[in-house]
């Protein structure tokens, strides 16, 4: 039985929600 990276597929979801969210709403976050 393998176990699924869940800690990176959260990170990657995660990303993805924030790109989308800055680009879609063009909200920018400070570096």
């Amino acid at each position: 039985a393998k176990e699924l990276p869940w800690h990176e597929h959260g990170y990657r979801m995660m990303q993805l929600m924030a790109v989308i969210l800055v680009h879609g709403f063009g909200w920018e976050l400070p570096a």
